[in-house]
């Protein structure tokens, strides 16, 4: 590579992005036998969403997700 490349021509990768799961991930995919025992995402009355698995909260959806 020539060291006069422009930067703009150097193709860049992003190895360390972070994405999270679709809201409807499981509920979409499981049989719906399994009711609220398959992680599904519900709205808090602040507006936040939780994930939950039957009646666990689990962490923040996408807390740990630097892309969005």
């Amino acid at each position: 590579m020539s060291s006069d490349l422009a930067a703009a021509e150097v193709p860049i990768i992003d190895v360390d992005a972070h994405v999270t799961e679709p809201a409807t991930l499981w509920t979409e995919r499981v049989s719906s036998k399994w009711g609220d025992l398959v992680p599904h995402v519900v709205t808090e009355p602040d507006g936040g969403e939780r994930w939950m698995v039957g009646n666990k909260r689990l962490e923040s959806v996408g807390k740990w997700a630097a892309a969005g």
